[in-house]
């Protein structure tokens, strides 16, 4: 099953804003409407049931996911588009008796304050929407209807992956507003829609798809904080495959139902999960239990020897642009001193489950970074075998933030294109004993 962890995307591109109509209006007007510097973020849950019947074989599958979704504001234009970077965290999926806690990419966008997606990832002006916001006024009872293309993959393991093109037709009503402090306008949005596919080569042969779209979705607008409180989505795709392998021609059918919800967390739901000590970054001072001020006789008692003792061939050393000399630990590196090889001047990390307190660490996000840590640190790039790493750099702070910068890189263990690879502490004021500063 691939196409659900999609599924938990599509809330990416829900995370749209109304503005209040003045007193004695019974219209409503759609905006984009967000602050610079701000972060809102939702509690996001998804379930996706798939029925699969090909030749030979029926398998059923349920799979269950979670993450908080942050939209942080990194800037706003003086014409009201937005530069917006939607992250999920926290994300965890479940699917039997296995669970597994992806790190997806950061994706950043441009958006038009009628919801229009100017830029995507950089790149140039797509037909994406990251809303479809009505061009008028709404009264309580209106529809206004969008169209759309989207596309899909169906992952028929073992047989092959088919790309898949959904032409869908969107009916949104604005069915109520409540009446109150915090008025929240309900729409109720009715999608429709056929699904088709190219002749794909697959296992054996080739296949292709035919199938509808169905379902509903809600949403429960916050009027008076001009955001969403809630979005409710329930939907169905039945797909018929033709097969042809060997030259006979056979058919198959898959059926998935996916349930998503997404709501708004208050404040004190916005925090993640506390750190624990033996996985907290403290800038300036260490990394869990070991600290930049023990000397390297205490680190080998604790750790054990180095796995790697020379700057060279490794993702730490030389030929990545740092100037001290390494030790590298399972799961911890050490930065000597060139004057004094028991005394370190930093320490990295690139496992996942260390943090900061402010829950930054491998996987995260730019914008969580930069809010957490300040807008504007020096920057320099580094290049080695084959990758690009960009680092911020918080000299004043004691620590440093390494990002993945190419589309395709070495290793499991560096993350999504745009997250932390991985964090160096040293002592406040001591980066350039690490790097080759600005």
């Amino acid at each position: 099953m691939t196409r659900w962890l999609q599924a938990m995307l599509v809330a990416l591109s829900l995370a749209f804003f109304v503005v209040p109509p003045a007193i004695g209006q019974e219209a409503v007007e759609f905006r984009l409407r967000v602050t610079q510097g701000e972060t809102l973020f939702y509690a996001l849950t998804v379930t996706v049931e798939e029925d699969v019947v090909v030749p030979g074989r029926r398998s059923t599958d349920r799979a269950e996911g979670s993450a908080r979704e942050a939209v942080r504001v990194i800037e706003v234009a003086a014409d009201g588009s937005a530069h917006l970077e939607v992250a999920l965290e926290n994300y965890r999926i479940s699917s039997g008796s296995s669970a597994t806690e992806p790190v997806s990419p950061p994706e950043n966008m441009r958006v038009r304050v009628d919801g229009r997606v100017l830029e995507l990832d950089g790149g140039k002006e797509t037909d994406r929407r990251y809303v479809s916001l009505p061009d008028r006024p709404i009264r309580t009872g209106e529809s206004w209807t969008t169209r759309e293309q989207t596309s899909d993959t169906l992952n028929l393991l073992p047989f092959g992956i088919i790309p898949i093109t959904h032409q869908l037709t969107e009916t949104r009503t604005l069915e109520s507003v409540e009446a109150g402090g915090d008025r929240i306008a309900k729409i109720r949005n009715r999608v429709e829609g056929s699904s088709s596919s190219p002749w794909t080569p697959i296992l054996f042969g080739q296949a292709r798809v035919r199938g509808t779209v169905r379902g509903t979705e809600e949403l429960h607008w916050s009027l008076e904080r001009g955001q969403v409180a809630r979005f409710d989505s329930d939907i169905t795709y039945e797909f018929t495959l033709e097969i042809m392998t060997f030259g006979q021609s056979s058919s198959g059918k898959v059926t998935e139902r996916t349930v998503l919800r997404r709501a708004a967390l208050p404040a004190e739901g916005a925090t993640g999960p506390e750190v624990a000590a033996e996985f907290l970054i403290v800038p300036g001072k260490g990394v869990g239990p070991t600290m930049l001020e023990m000397p390297m006789a205490d680190i080998t008692t604790r750790l054990g020897a180095p796995a790697s003792t020379t700057p060279d061939n490794t993702m730490w050393g030389a030929d990545r642009g740092f100037r001290a000399q390494v030790r590298n630990w399972r799961g911890v590196v050490g930065y000597l001193d060139p004057a004094d090889e028991n005394k370190l001047v930093g320490l990295g990390v690139v496992d996942r489950r260390y943090r900061t307190a402010k829950g930054v660490g491998f996987g995260s996000a730019h914008g969580a970074v930069l809010f957490g840590y300040g807008m504007t640190p020096p920057r320099i790039e580094m290049r080695g075998q084959g990758t690009v790493t960009r680092v911020l750099i918080y000299d004043d702070q004691g620590i440093a933030f390494g990002f993945t910068g190419d589309k395709t890189h070495p290793g499991a263990a560096q993350g999504p294109l745009g997250s932390v690879d991985w964090v160096i502490v040293f002592p406040t004021g001591g980066a350039a004993k690490i790097f080759t500063m600005p």
